[in-house]
């Protein structure tokens, strides 16, 4: 996880200067990938409920682990990125 987050950085600056689609295929996959997790690793926070609106969620580990090898194995490749975030755990996306 932590490689294709740092590789997913490494093509921070490629992109802004001329965008995702300059990319070759496999490494917008990375990218893609990349963002994913972050995503995911959001989760709405009980102390920020008075905030946002949105009541916090707990996810253990085994629940952050699960989502995070969905990620990677591509099993979440053709869901948008956003659907992903601030969602706490996984649990049936679509």
């Amino acid at each position: 996880m932590r490689k294709i987050l740092r590789r997913g950085q490494e093509f921070r600056a490629a992109i802004e200067a001329s965008g995702l689609e300059s990319l070759p295929k496999s490494d917008r996959l990375v990218v893609s990938r990349a963002r994913k997790i972050e995503k995911c690793l959001t989760q709405p926070f009980f102390v920020a409920e008075p905030y946002t609106g949105t009541p916090g969620q707990s996810v253990t580990l085994s629940e952050t682990l699960r989502g995070c090898n969905a990620i990677l194995n591509g099993e979440l490749d053709e869901l948008p990125e956003q659907k992903l975030y601030m969602i706490g755990a996984l649990g049936p996306l679509g």
